[in-house]
């Protein structure tokens, strides 16, 4: 679809273009989470649901709040002098002019790999908040894999529903 993120944008705004959907949502966990938050951003979606993301992929800022669960991964990205990167979704989203409907969901539970009593997860999210049309729903009994808790408690369904169709 594309070399870069820019030219992934282009093919797929051509493909949202030709389809005429009611609405466009992104979606995503994890990583896939900070996906859905750029290119929802990028694209000007109508909504973004994510969970559990990053809100950047900065090693030095993740250094600052002791977030090392993916350091190495993103000193790769440093190290590879991208040309077009987006590396901060507050940033990217702060210096757009219009910000889609964002919906973060994430645990505040600490993982076996978080350092300390809190949730790297619950800093990302709290950064965003400051977005018009950016809410949160933290899950204090889950920790960074919030879909498998939300599907494992029978929360999913309904909560992809509202969310969706609205």
């Amino acid at each position: 679809m594309g070399k870069n993120i820019d030219e992934i944008v282009v093919s797929l705004s051509k493909i949202i273009e030709q389809i005429q959907p009611n609405q466009v949502i992104t979606i995503g966990q994890s990583m896939g989470a900070y996906a859905a938050i750029m290119f929802g951003q990028l694209l000007k979606v109508d909504r973004i649901l994510a969970f559990g993301t990053l809100s950047f992929l900065e090693p030095e800022k993740a250094r600052e709040i002791d977030d090392t669960r993916w350091l190495s991964i993103m000193e790769n990205l440093a190290a590879a002098q991208l040309k077009i990167k987006y590396f901060d979704l507050l940033e990217l989203c702060q210096n757009s002019k219009d910000v889609p409907d964002i919906k973060i969901f994430y645990g505040q539970k600490p993982d076996l790999e978080t350092k300390g009593d809190i949730n790297s997860d619950d800093f990302h999210a709290r950064r965003m908040v400051s977005l018009p049309n950016c809410t949160l729903y933290p899950y204090l009994d889950s920790g960074h894999a919030i879909v498998k808790y939300l599907i494992d408690n029978g929360l999913i369904d309904r909560l992809l529903i509202e969310n969706i169709f609205v």
